[in-house]
């Protein structure tokens, strides 16, 4: 008797034991979908669902803690708006599918130019927002020329072999007292200099 019993209980523990890792992986396996969900929800939240770049919300959540991080230089921190040349004809002359896909090769574009130190977001629209940490303005101002050069070497044969995107460029200089959206108006402003002066350029001011 006492060995049927002994035998019932180790049995009984068995069974308890394979039920625990049964809960315990479902409790896991739950526990890695909400982490998932989750980083899912904040990708979509910072991330432009069209082009993949981050977003408005996210840059200037960015460009305002830049400038209140007390370890980083103001005079280091340029804002540069980019906005694609007669856009609106894009979309009225060959539809509006083809301007996503417009974005979307600038996009890929400006993805080779985004690193820790340059931060690059779908503003809005055919707009752009480039937030540069930088000590050379000449630096800044290269590599703004250069998206500017690459993108007009966007491939669009495959729609007309006339059509050619270029984008204008307004960027500003950050200084010791700057405010967000003081630098997002300057560069903005810029932008319409840049557009006015004949588009397919760079406008910078301090």
């Amino acid at each position: 008797m006492y060995i049927v019993v002994m035998m019932l209980v180790i049995f009984i523990m068995n069974q308890f034991a394979l039920m625990r890792n049964h809960l315990e992986s479902i409790v896991a396996e739950r526990t890695q979908k909400l982490k998932d969900k989750s980083k899912l929800l904040e990708y979509k939240t910072e991330h432009d669902d069209l082009t993949g770049l981050v977003n408005r919300h996210y840059i200037n959540k960015h460009i305002k803690g830049l400038l209140s991080n007390q370890n980083i230089d103001n005079n280091r921190i340029y804002i540069a708006f980019a906005d694609i040349d007669s856009f609106k004809k894009i979309n009225d002359d060959y539809s509006h599918d083809v301007g996503d896909e417009v974005l979307v090769q600038i996009a890929k574009v400006l993805q080779h130019f985004c690193n820790e130190r340059l931060i690059i977001a779908r503003f809005g629209g055919e707009e752009f927002l480039l937030c540069f940490v930088n000590d050379n303005i000449e630096s800044v101002v290269g590599i703004c020329n250069e998206i500017r050069e690459q993108i007009k070497t966007i491939d669009l044969n495959h729609i007309d072999t006339e059509l050619q995107i270029t984008i204008s460029v307004g960027l500003v200089k950050a200084h010791v007292d700057s405010l967000h959206k003081t630098l997002i108006s300057c560069a903005d402003d810029n932008l319409y200099k840049a557009k006015n002066n004949g588009k397919d350029q760079v406008i910078f001011s301090y």
